[in-house]
């Protein structure tokens, strides 16, 4: 097999989870469909208290179900299946949760018995990028945090927690997730001040 493209973790996209596929009709149909599903809307970064701690929630569209289709994807077992990446540069981070995509090519070839050399891994992280207004410490690599989800009506919803996640060195993906924002927010106040 020359090529396979691998379906990680989009947030409530329903797809079989490490599905593979050879032919480029195929291949092209199910690009487009993960492509063309619904996004998850991102508001923000809530900070909240756990056991005197200051730890991160992400405030997004539909809370719960992203929550439930979250520990479905991973088996119950999202400490073994994400891991957080912060990263921040002056006044600007991001906060990113991410799924283990080594683990999304092992579950493929062990669900397909396909074994390929190259791989197209199609996945959406869960990830904020803010500019900081308080003084909250960044999660740190080589720890393990509680990471929240919730809604942006978060005053009346519950806080749908994920324990034990391991924090780790932001990827180059992180990386240029926190860049286009910093880049995108200053071209915003530029075009602002004009």
């Amino acid at each position: 097999m020359d090529e396979s493209v691998i379906i990680s973790y989009k947030p409530l996209f329903y797809a079989n989870a490490g599905y593979a596929v050879v032919p480029i009709n195929d291949t092209l149909n199910l690009i487009k469909s993960f492509h063309e599903s619904q996004d998850v809307e991102i508001y923000g970064c809530l900070w909240w208290k756990d056991d005197d701690h200051i730890r991160p929630a992400i405030v997004c569209d539909k809370a719960k179900e992203v929550y439930e289709h979250l520990l479905y994807w991973c088996e119950g077992k999202p400490d073994e299946w994400f891991h957080i990446e912060a990263e921040q540069y002056r006044k600007y981070y991001c906060i990113n949760l991410m799924p283990d995509l080594a683990k999304s090519v092992e579950r493929m070839n062990t669900n397909f018995g396909v074994r390929s050399e190259h791989y197209k891994i199609l996945f959406k992280s869960l990830a904020v990028c803010a500019i900081n207004g308080i003084e909250a410490p960044m999660p740190q690599p080589q720890h393990t945090i509680n990471i929240g989800i919730i809604g942006k009506d978060y005053e009346n919803e519950d806080l749908n927690i994920l324990r034990n996640i391991k924090v780790v060195e932001p990827s180059e993906f992180t990386n240029r997730l926190l860049n286009d924002f910093i880049t995108d927010t200053n071209s915003s106040v530029d075009a602002e001040r004009n």
